[in-house]
């Protein structure tokens, strides 16, 4: 076990046992996860109020700060509470004020269907609930986490194992609450009814244009820029199209900025989250490497073409058949390796070069999946 949680436990113990005087009522979804988990999440809402016999008024959903500015529109009717999740996991004062105030939220079940979570994140406050219906879904587990997974594991009332890592988010949410419910339902519609935001106007909006998106949470994932340059420098000279960079950089810097060019437009870090989604929803097409803003697009009905790696391939790429509105192309380079969840054999030693699923992934490749989807 790790140190970090040695050093939260008296305090988490602390908050656990927090005097709770309110009546235990509604559901506590715990889901801190990032934009694409979310999103992933937004078609359960009503299936999970169905189950567990409540109105959307009952639910609280606990997630990640990050994505607080869209819950108002996209879980309606819920209670939506943000927390800084890497301050949850470092930050002792941060930790222990949140779980109180999780703990004062008193509901009556609390759940957690994330397949790939931080014990010290979803499960932690799961637990500090106290509620008298925990359940979990069986995560995938590291080596480094198994025996904090296991403790918590132990303390839920209810832990629910619905597929191995190669099936898709969607259908192992659907199973869980297959399992809760007594019965087998079909996927919900994946659909995002997105009005468009008044205050946004960028001057390229009035004709068709492409979003190139070559940020992502992590360096080791991202496809090289500056095939990113190149390939909107084709999208601009061969489809005539605008070309639009938009996303956050965050940890991790680009190796290249974006050129100054016309016909190239460099949004990034300039869009707040409404204003992304905007962007997104009126593109003739979307090229982004896997992360939040590519399942938005799907979720939008905007063309996607992904640059996937192996890491857990499957899980968020490609989508099951027949469940998308618009063409997806995910285009990958397929190794032995594929399925390593962040454990690359072959990664440099460099931790700011992508892995070698990434690289491998050529500039022809992505441009042939562009084309076919522009035609």
């Amino acid at each position: 076990m790790r140190r970090r949680w040695y050093l939260f436990k008296p305090f988490d113990l602390i908050a656990r046992l927090w005097p709770v005087w309110t009546p235990r009522r509604g559901l506590l979804i715990v889901h801190p996860n990032g934009l694409g988990d979310m999103i992933l999440l937004s078609p359960f809402i009503e299936r999970y109020a169905r189950v567990f016999g409540l109105e959307r008024s009952e639910i609280t959903l606990l997630g990640c700060s990050k994505w607080q500015p869209l819950a108002a529109r996209i879980f309606a009717g819920c209670r939506v509470i943000g927390i800084d999740k890497l301050a949850y996991t470092r930050n002792v004062g941060y930790r222990f004020k949140t779980n109180v105030m999780v703990r004062r939220l008193a509901p009556a079940s609390a759940v957690c269907a994330i397949f790939m979570r931080r014990n010290l994140e979803a499960d932690s406050l799961v637990w500090i609930t106290g509620a008298p219906d925990r359940i979990l879904t069986r995560p995938h587990t590291g080596p480094r986490q198994a025996d904090e997974q296991a403790w918590y594991l132990k303390r839920a009332t209810r832990v629910i194992d619905h597929g191995p890592d190669t099936v898709h988010e969607l259908v192992r949410h659907n199973r869980f609450l297959d399992t809760l419910e007594g019965r087998e339902r079909p996927l919900p519609p994946i659909r995002l009814d997105w009005p468009k935001h008044p205050s946004v106007s960028f001057d390229f909006q009035d004709r068709p244009y492409v979003v190139l998106h070559p940020v992502g949470d992590s360096f080791v994932q991202r496809w090289p820029m500056d095939r990113y340059v190149a390939l909107a420098r084709r999208i601009r000279d061969r489809l005539g199209l605008k070309v639009v960079f938009m996303g956050k950089k965050g940890g991790a810097p680009l190796n290249r900025p974006v050129p100054a060019e016309l016909g190239l437009v460099d949004l990034i870090d300039a869009t707040s989250l409404p204003d992304a989604v905007d962007l997104l929803k009126g593109a003739a097409l979307v090229v982004s490497n896997d992360s939040g803003p590519a399942h938005m697009a799907i979720f939008l009905g905007t063309p996607l073409v992904v640059v996937k790696g192996g890491r857990h391939f499957q899980m968020y790429f490609p989508y099951p058949l027949g469940v998308t509105r618009a063409p997806i192309s995910v285009v990958y380079e397929e190794m032995p390796c594929f399925g390593c969840f962040w454990g690359c054999r072959h990664a440099d030693p460099d931790p700011w070069k992508p892995f070698p699923c990434i690289t491998a992934i050529t500039l022809d490749r992505v441009w042939e999946a562009v084309e076919r989807l522009t035609r």
